[in-house]
């Protein structure tokens, strides 16, 4: 991996529409500039996982495929992985009408020399409900060749969970450290997180202790992430961590914005001088504030998971 920041900062995060709210942030979106935030932790995982650059019987470099939408962070994060590891890519990419010049983020993955192939809606659901086994007839279509290796949409895996582990852990070090001039240390009473598969939530959870006091809340891009959920409130179950996930209602779906929400990610940006990218982290902050009464007196942790900024609109 490419020179990460870590660990990343965690900071008390003043912001007037939160006053009375004990609200951190833990900065993994200065993880990296392009592998950013739960992007490098899960791929970090991946990359472990299989070390060096193998290669295929012919002599060539290993070939990963990989799923994501025209905007996706994790296609470009991995591009620039595979890029430096000399891996070859080809990623399937969600939207038939759209070519390797349609945005930043499609453009850096070509100039990363990854390979894409751009399949219809309803074609790249079909590949997700299928958990993204490619048929014989898929694999000849797109030229891929036996030995080939898949990485599910955002990252997905349990590899990936493996490289979110060691989340809890980093971030306990450090609240521990920020707390040493108290007589004793008070635990976080909530975390909160943005989820679009989920995985970053799940290797978390696994990386807290059994019964940890500390509620997790996962707030989805996503509406009607069912399977994604029942997956993530399992590990919390089987932990027995407290978990809410909360599901992607106000906006009309993944990607959507509303005039307030806009309004709110830009006067949000200005004060704090933190920037959030408008899919993910926005919902996010949204959510907190609509339940700032209730958090009031609180110690509140915001895991921010990163987005692109180079490769985003301001």
């Amino acid at each position: 991996m490419s020179d990460p920041r870590l660990p990343s900062p965690l900071q008390r995060l003043e912001w007037s529409r939160l006053s009375g709210v004990q609200l951190w942030v833990k900065r993994d979106d200065l993880i990296h500039p392009i592998i950013s935030g739960n992007k490098w932790r899960k791929l970090k995982g991946i990359f472990e996982a299989t070390p060096g650059s193998p290669t295929s019987p012919q002599g060539e470099p290993t070939m990963v495929v990989s799923f994501g939408g025209a905007y996706s962070h994790h296609l470009s994060a991995l591009a620039l992985c595979l890029e430096r590891q000399r891996w070859r890519g080809l990623f399937i990419v969600r939207g038939e009408e759209l070519n390797e010049r349609s945005n930043l983020t499609l453009r850096y993955c070509a100039e990363r020399g990854v390979k894409m192939r751009f399949v219809s809606r309803a074609r790249y659901q079909a590949l997700r409900e299928r958990g993204w086994s490619l048929t014989p007839e898929e694999r000849a279509e797109w030229r891929i060749p036996e030995g080939a290796f898949t990485v599910p949409e955002g990252g997905d895996s349990p590899l990936a969970s493996s490289g979110c582990e060691a989340l809890w852990p980093e971030l306990s070090a450090q609240w521990v450290e920020r707390q040493a001039q108290a007589e004793h240390t008070p635990s976080i009473d909530e975390l909160w997180l943005c989820a679009g598969t989920g995985a970053t939530a799940r290797g978390l959870l696994r990386g807290m202790p059994i019964s940890s006091t500390t509620r997790v809340v996962v707030v989805s891009a996503v509406r009607g992430a069912r399977r994604e959920e029942a997956q993530t409130l399992r590990v919390a179950h089987e932990m027995g961590i407290g978990c809410e996930w909360v599901d992607e209602r106000r906006f009309g779906g993944f990607g959507r914005q509303s005039e307030a929400l806009i309004r709110l990610r830009a006067e949000g940006m200005e004060e704090t001088g933190i920037w959030i990218d408008p899919v993910y982290q926005s919902k996010l902050w949204w959510e907190l504030i609509e339940r700032r009464d209730q958090l009031q007196g609180k110690r509140v942790v915001w895991l921010h998971t990163g987005g692109a900024q180079a490769l985003s609109d301001p």
